[in-house]
This record gives C-alpha cells, structure tokens and sequence, in this order.
C-alpha cells in the first residue's frame, strides 16, 4: 500500500470535514439579521476555538463512488479518522483508519493490521481547518441567510455561499451552513457541486454532521 497516496485519498474524501484545535469555546450568539459574512467567520472561530469534537460525512460522486468518514478530534493535534467507501472498487467497500497524535501517524487499511507511517499529516491535516477556501471569506461569494430551522431539535440560523476552492481538491460549488442561534457553532454543512475526477468534471456532495462539541475524547496510538 502506497503510505502516502492513501493518505492523501483519505483527506481529500474527508474534504469538508472542519479539523480544530485550542482551548474552550465561548458561547457566541448570533443574531439572524446581522451580516451573513459576519456570522459565517464567527462560526468558523467558534469551530477553530473547540477543544474536542466529532462528525460524520456522507458523500458522494457522479461517477458511482461513495461513502462514509467519521472523524474525533481532540486538541491540541490528535486525530481519529474511519472511512469506508468503494475508492478503490466499485463494487467492494473497504474500510482504512487513520489516527495522528502530533507527528505521528497510524494506518489500518485492507490487511487489518496497523502500521505507524513514516508521514507527518498535520500539514495535510491544516488545509481540513475551516469550511472555508484557503483565502477565507474573500473567496466567497452570493452570501446570504436563509433563514432560521429546527435541527435535532435546537434552533439554526441557515446560511449559503459559493465558493471555487482551487487550493485543495478544487471543489466548486455551493454551501449551506447550520449555525446554531444560541452556541454559534456549526452543526451541519452541505456542499453541492463539481471536482475534478480523471481529468474530468464530476458532480460531487458531502453532507457532514458535527457533535459531541467539547465533550472528553480520548484518541492514543492502536499499539
């Protein structure tokens, strides 16, 4: 197994999942008439500012590949990543693990058996960091509220914006965010649109949830 192609094919399907780190989160309330641009950078903060969390990601491509990343973070730079998808055949889901604790990195993949890598991911790792394109908020573009939802039974301000990430997987599409009204917080994002697959465009969706926002996680090395 190549250590680092994988790696990388790893990250990149976990393209929208927000990575952290830092200390407690402060409670920020957001306001629903207040500058969608403003409240967007205020829950990217929040996000940064988080000690702990988990998501989970379900995606999917035109070309018939699909999947499932659940991700546990706690600070400062401790990783657990799951994914099992047809990457690598159509037809056969095949589940790979990875867990990073600082610069060391752990892999599972096909054979079960784990292996510590020779990789250092927290720089692939840094570009997960915020569901923004590596610019920040002046990438983005037709910003807007879309109102207020109830999810999982707590209020939600709804935003959606657009933004051409060439920085990364060159994702380009539209987003919408779930903030929450009270903890200011992301608790859902979708992201519809195209990146390149084979030299050819490829409709692409991710629909990534997040919880469990400063609750003690424990991550340590598999052996």
């Amino acid at each position: 197994m190549r250590s680092a192609t994988t790696l990388k094919i790893l990250l990149s399907l976990c393209l929208s999942i927000v990575a952290a780190y830092g200390g407690g989160v402060t409670p920020v309330r957001l306001t629903a008439g207040a500058d969608p641009r403003e409240n967007i950078t205020k829950a990217t903060k929040a996000l940064l500012e988080a000690k702990s969390f988990r998501a989970k990601m379900v995606y999917s491509v035109s070309t018939g590949y699909k999947g499932l990343a659940m991700l546990e973070f706690a600070a400062p730079d401790r990783y657990h990543f799951i994914t099992e998808s047809n990457f690598f055949s159509k037809d056969v889901n095949v589940k790979q693990e990875i867990i990073a604790l600082g610069g060391e990195t752990y892999y599972r993949g096909i054979s079960g058996q784990w292996q510590k890598l020779q990789v250092d991911v927290r720089r692939e790792i840094s570009k997960l960091r915020s569901p923004l394109p590596a610019g920040g908020m002046a990438q983005v573009t037709d910003v807007k509220f879309i109102g207020d939802e109830v999810l999982n039974g707590t209020r939600m301000l709804v935003y959606q914006y657009r933004f051409d990430d060439t920085s990364y997987a060159e994702f380009k599409g539209v987003t919408k965010i779930w903030v929450g009204a009270k903890d200011g917080l992301p608790h859902r994002i979708e992201a519809n649109g195209e990146a390149p697959n084979q030299g050819e465009a490829a409709k692409a969706n991710w629909a990534n949830t997040y919880y469990d926002y400063n609750v003690d996680i424990k991550i340590g090395p598999p052996m």
